[in-house]
């Protein structure tokens, strides 16, 4: 089977490696055009190297900014700071960074360059409305992207897909899409009841989840990929909020049969 890290930063290169490119090209054709020396081209390969730089060292920060959301305390979300720990000690994770968010709507998701510079943000309402065994698969299936280094890809995609690039947003979304694959996070839940051996808990909370079907306000068209939960954004919010169903019914469908 394909390394998932590997695999995750092979996608992550690609991504910015596609991004970097069009200002190379830009300053080529506007080279070529002007009949000049190619100094346009030498400050696209400058672009290119920063916007490289920005997008693996500022895009989960980024990601946070965006959200509004906070380092969870200590004190106040201590079931959710053991129940992270514990997880990690089990599995040889390193304890992610802890943010709350406040949500109406139960979801979370993770970003971070690597496994040691993760952070794991979870919705107000998802740590007050799952019980221990439904928090539990949720916070595995979030560690096991983080084990996999999905964090940084997802994160890099988030920024690609909210800068000014956004004007290209079908093509970026064609993109990114197919980077990520079919069924990844079908994949992922699977992986998560490897880790907590109670597929049970991780079902319980995606039926609650989408029992709800509140949209999370946090989430953005730039970020919509990230959470737990898919955020689906089109012209009808009815047919955006059908495909969220059907992608959580599938995922469901296959945890039923563990």
């Amino acid at each position: 089977m394909t390394d998932p890290v590997a695999l995750n930063q092979r996608r992550s290169r690609i991504l910015i490696a596609s991004i970097g490119v069009v200002p190379v090209v830009l300053g080529v054709v506007l080279d070529l055009a002007a009949g000049l020396l190619p100094i346009l081209t030498v400050v696209g390969v400058v672009v290119a190297v920063a916007v490289g730089y920005l997008l693996v060292s500022k895009a989960d920060s980024w990601v946070l900014r965006s959200t509004g959301a906070i380092q969870a305390d200590p004190e106040r979300y201590q079931r959710l700071h053991n129940l992270v720990e514990g997880l990690c000690l089990a599995n040889g994770i390193p304890k992610p960074t802890i943010f709350v968010l406040t949500d109406a709507a139960p979801n979370c998701f993770s970003v971070g360059r690597s496994a040691r510079q993760a952070t794991l943000v979870v919705t107000d309402a998802l740590v007050d409305s799952l019980n221990r065994v439904e928090l539990e698969g949720v916070v595995a299936h979030e560690l096991v992207h983080i084990r996999q280094h999905d964090t940084q890809f997802n994160a890099v995609a988030a920024l690609v897909l909210g800068s000014p690039l956004r004007v290209l947003g079908p093509v970026l979304r064609w993109l990114v899409g197919r980077l990520e694959g079919d069924h990844r996070e079908s994949l992922v839940d699977l992986a998560a009841c490897q880790m907590t051996r109670y597929p049970p808990g991780l079902l319980g909370a995606l039926e609650h989840i989408d029992s709800i079907g509140s949209p999370t306000r946090a989430a953005t068209p730039a970020t919509s990929h990230l959470w737990l939960a898919p955020v689906a954004f089109t012209n009808d919010v009815a047919d955006g909020r059908h495909s969220g169903h059907a992608v959580m019914n599938e995922r469901m469908a296959l945890l039923r049969e563990l």
